[in-house]
């Protein structure tokens, strides 16, 4: 329940999406979580430009998470995946863990 509370994930509308978001945020934290979906929202709504990936969770990126309804878990699943592959892009010691965090990524 406190950290449910700390970023507005009650507000989305999809429950598959808030879960989503949220699972990412106890996995990696709420900033990278947050970021994450903000940049799924790009891939569907377009709004680059009026959406920065900040980390934050205001009324504007709750505004186009709900926008994007049900086609946001799709792209949130392709934005962590590549979130992990980053992480082994940047320490190649990490890529014993890429097959676990990406099974974590795409489940539904």
């Amino acid at each position: 329940g406190e950290f449910w509370n700390q970023a507005p994930f009650g507000k989305i509308n999809t429950q598959a999406s808030a879960s989503y978001i949220f699972d990412c945020a106890v996995n990696l934290g709420i900033s990278p979580a947050i970021k994450i979906a903000q940049r799924a929202c790009w891939s569907i709504m377009g709004c680059r430009g009026s959406l920065e990936d900040d980390g934050i969770m205001g009324n504007h990126t709750l505004d186009v998470i709900n926008q994007c309804g049900t086609y946001l878990i799709h792209a949130l699943r392709s934005e962590r995946a590549g979130y992990y592959r980053g992480i082994v892009d940047r320490n190649t010691a990490q890529s014993v863990f890429l097959e676990g965090w990406l099974n974590r990524a795409y489940r539904r």
